[in-house]
């Protein structure tokens, strides 16, 4: 990048420490970055995150109020610096309506349709003892929902299960996956003013964090019998 004359850097790193250093190296010699999603594990950075507790808290919540009690969470591995606030909102929820189970925590060894599908082997068994699952990814959810269909669990009529990230994948599938929808021209718009401020006036906006809110998509994958949802969320 160095050798191409590059202004400035959108990152989106897969791991919380890996390589943190030397994206520390590159920043101190002056290259110029706004970091997406993931977020290195460093200090007077620049990055648009979302507000990953609330939005788990709120798909959660609106779990408990179509009448899931049984909800488990399968929750981002702990190289995702997004898993700890997830975790939390999950916690809150479920708490506050007295319905905290440690053994409905689970943990995800990565965000792909694969780790999906290794967690519903794991837990199909289980069924009888869970009413939903808020999956950490919307190709994790897919992953889920696949092999629970074709180990004969219906969804959402046995177990509902929740997305996250708003991918177009969720509107193709059946049934169509409630998800938390993640508000990515907001996040375009923001990464780009910040990206070329620092390009005008270097060092102007170091240490500038950008918290963004989420929506909920309520679809099939979480219909409760004689349940509704406003017909703006389908």
């Amino acid at each position: 990048m160095k050798g191409l004359r590059v202004d400035a850097i959108f990152m989106c790193p897969c791991d919380l420490k890996q390589n943190a250093w030397y994206i520390k190296k590159l920043i101190n010699k002056g290259f110029k970055f706004v970091f997406l999603d993931n977020i290195p594990q460093l200090s007077n950075i620049t990055f648009i995150d979302i507000d990953h507790e609330n939005s788990i808290f709120s798909i959660v919540q609106s779990l408990i109020e179509q009448g899931y009690k049984r909800i488990a969470i399968l929750n981002p591995p702990d190289n995702k610096h997004y898993s700890a606030a997830r975790l939390k909102g999950y916690r809150a929820a479920v708490t506050r309506h007295g319905l905290l189970d440690e053994t409905l925590i689970f943990k995800s060894r990565g965000m792909e349709f694969e780790n999906g599908v290794a967690f519903a082997d794991k837990i199909k068994n289980r069924i009888s003892d869970i009413d939903a699952i808020v999956a950490c990814d919307d190709y994790v959810a897919l992953g889920i929902i696949s092999r629970l269909q074709e180990s004969g669990i219906r969804v959402p009529e046995d177990v509902a299960v929740t997305g996250f990230g708003g991918s177009d994948i969720c509107k193709m599938v059946t049934p169509k996956i409630t998800t938390v929808e993640l508000p990515t021209e907001e996040i375009g718009r923001w990464a780009g003013e910040l990206i070329l401020k620092q390009i005008k006036q270097p060092n102007s906006c170091k240490g500038t964090s950008i918290c963004l809110k989420t929506e909920i998509k309520y679809r099939d994958s979480t219909k409760k019998a004689g349940k509704k949802r406003k017909a703006r969320n389908q």
